[in-house]
């Protein structure tokens, strides 16, 4: 390949990256910039609580699943070592899946009390929402049981694939927002986050499985 061919490639790449980013960005700051714009401010406040407890979850799943990144690369870049790879894969994905469980239950057991007695004395709205707490618990679920899918995509150099996963959830979010916000409030935003999310993390595990380590989703789910 030509030097010049080498760096238009480079240049396509990056560009995917950029976008990848950008509409990272957008998908998650806009449900908290809709929520105060649409909803008021003292919605967002509801919102946020329970949005920093499950950010901090997702900050410290992200060091954790993030870990094997360069490991998986040189696995990949192996030849003859596919077989190696999904094994490894198989199994860093059952404990990502069993550790990140054991997390959100307990979050879900305690965060309630804990907000309760973290907001004692604050009676201009109420701040105890089951229905907020469950649904931002299966919403950081899935932002998390994809993310070892996607190292996948990006050690291999699937960006663009990647950018148009990001578009069409994007998409849907904004789009499923503004309709079931209309209707059900704060939590249909959250089902909009809940759809998007479902919807990315079985592009990205179906990509993963079947064009890169070629395994059958049927056989994971036996």
């Amino acid at each position: 390949m030509k030097s010049e061919d080498k760096n238009f490639a480079f240049l396509q790449e990056m560009s995917s990256v950029v976008s990848i980013k950008i509409t990272s960005l957008i998908y998650t700051t806009t449900p908290m910039l809709y929520i105060s714009f649409s909803l008021g401010t003292m919605v967002a406040s509801v919102y946020s609580i329970y949005n920093m407890i499950y950010g901090l979850i997702k900050n410290f799943m992200y060091t954790i699943v993030n870990a094997p990144f360069n490991a998986f690369g040189q696995l990949l870049a192996q030849k003859n070592n596919l077989e190696t790879a999904r094994e490894k894969f198989l199994v860093y994905q059952l404990l990502t899946i069993m550790i990140l469980s054991i997390i959100l239950t307990t979050c879900l057991l305690v965060i309630l009390p804990f907000i309760q007695i973290y907001m004692s004395g604050v009676d201009d709205i109420n701040y105890i929402d089951n229905n907020i707490a469950v649904l931002l618990c299966i919403i950081t679920f899935l932002e998390i049981v994809h993310i070892p899918s996607g190292i996948l995509m990006q050690v291999t150099g699937a960006f663009k694939e990647n950018k148009r996963m990001q578009y069409i959830t994007t998409i849907i979010l904004l789009v499923s927002m503004v309709i079931l916000s209309r209707e059900y409030g704060i939590y249909g935003i959250l089902w909009s986050m809940l759809i998007g999310n479902t919807i990315l993390a079985y592009m990205e595990i179906e990509f993963a499985y079947k064009k890169i380590l070629d395994i059958n989703l049927n056989f994971v789910f036996k």
